[in-house]
């Protein structure tokens, strides 16, 4: 089956599947709980996967849960995520009363799109197809990172006056208080911890994973300017922004925003048409989206007017951005990375570990097709060609000579 057949079953089966998938999310949308205690909604998830006929794995960082699609060949799992929390914002219309929660970030919808694709493929006979597994996967609490690093530079905004940590402000996210960053460091450590244990090449299976960040952040930044936030300083450049700061009132500012998602655009061509292109060691995606977002970060970073800063740090009397000196330092690292593998340490392609991969593969094939040749040429016993006769020859006396002439 061609895969434009499969597509089309594919949405063929959403279609008919419809009504069951937008009552998954608004029965997640009418119910939202906080990360981490997501019973309800892990309970709505779990019962959905049984009705596939899917076997569920639960308990996945407290409240995940999880289930398998296995497809005609097990050789590789594509895992399908959903986010099971809602964040609190007391001010929605359909906040939950007690907690303040409400799913204002879309991950009611993000889970009813996964459940959909499970469906889709269920119904439409899919997995007979497919050389691999899919892995569907609700998991809890997707933004703890990002805010962490948030709160962590901007503590005293989170302390009482006895110096006490306040957690409803903390777990508040609706008041803003999100940073790329603590998503990219955690990104780092869990991958890092996940290769450790399924003993996978960490920086071959980052160079495929960047691109993603790339694209994140591209349409990530566009929310900021939903948001009207992340803006710089006052400019009087042509591609100026305009804020109104009152009804008759406005300023014009630097559209850092923009900056930075057209910045991650550049990026993601170049690592698209060039570096991966040429791409001589495992890793070199990686270092070239160090190299390039930390140089873009550093300074837009430094034209920004809602800087996290380093505690009470400060430089030359001056205050220390902390995203501006992380920027700076992933840059020089990745740099010093490049210029070591590139220039000092010589790689070949070969070493690549999709080449090396690709090249087992080839070798067994060819060992598969010699095997078969040989099997095809060898004769089981008792199926021996006869022998032929040979032809009769006229003897010339006794000394058994010919006459010269075969009849």
């Amino acid at each position: 089956m061609s895969k434009e057949d499969l597509k089309r079953r594919v949405c063929e089966a959403i279609r008919a599947r419809r009504a069951d998938i937008k009552a998954v999310a608004e029965s997640v949308f009418a119910e939202p709980e906080l990360g981490f205690k997501e019973t309800k909604t892990s309970d709505k998830i779990k019962a959905e996967f049984e009705k596939l006929g899917l076997s569920c794995e639960t308990g996945w960082g407290i409240t995940g849960v999880r289930a398998r699609m296995k497809g005609k060949k097990s050789k590789k799992t594509v895992a399908l995520l959903g986010e099971l929390d809602a964040i609190i914002c007391r001010d929605h219309p359909h906040a939950d009363p007690k907690t303040g929660a409400a799913h204002c970030c879309g991950h009611h919808v993000q889970l009813a799109n996964m459940l959909a694709v499970g469906m889709a493929f269920k119904d439409a006979g899919i997995m007979d197809e497919l050389d691999g597994d899919l892995m569907l996967f609700a998991v809890p609490a997707a933004l703890v990172a990002i805010r962490a690093y948030y709160v962590i530079f901007n503590l005293s905004l989170y302390q009482r006056e006895d110096g006490s940590l306040d957690w409803a402000a903390i777990l508040r996210y609706s008041d803003g208080g999100l940073a790329i960053y603590g998503a990219i460091i955690s990104s780092v450590i869990v991958l890092l911890i996940f290769c450790k244990v399924r003993k996978i090449n960490f920086l071959a299976f980052a160079d495929v994973g960047v691109h993603g960040l790339f694209i994140g952040q591209i349409i990530g930044r566009w929310g900021n300017f939903m948001n009207v936030e992340a803006y710089g300083s006052a400019t009087t450049l042509p591609w100026r922004m305009r804020l109104w700061t009152s009804a008759t009132e406005y300023i014009e500012v630097h559209p850092t925003f923009f900056y930075e998602s057209l910045w991650n655009l550049i990026g993601l061509l170049l690592i698209l048409l060039v570096v991966s292109k040429a791409r001589r060691f495992d890793g070199e995606n990686t270092w070239f989206y160090f190299l390039w977002y930390g140089l873009g970060r550093f300074w837009i970073e430094g034209l920004r007017t809602d800087s996290l800063y380093l505690f009470n740090w400060t430089i030359g009397g001056q205050p220390i951005r902390v995203s501006q000196a992380l920027s700076l330092l992933l840059a020089v690292t990745a740099a010093v990375m490049l210029f070591y593998n590139i220039k000092i340490k010589k790689h070949s392609r070969d070493e690549l570990l999709v080449n090396q991969v690709a090249a087992e593969a080839a070798e067994g094939t060819a060992e598969a097709d010699i095997s078969t040749a040989e099997a095809g040429e060898s004769v089981p016993a008792g199926q021996e060609e006869p022998e032929l006769p040979q032809p009769p020859e006229t003897q010339n006396g006794e000394g058994g000579e010919t006459d010269g002439n075969t009849h």
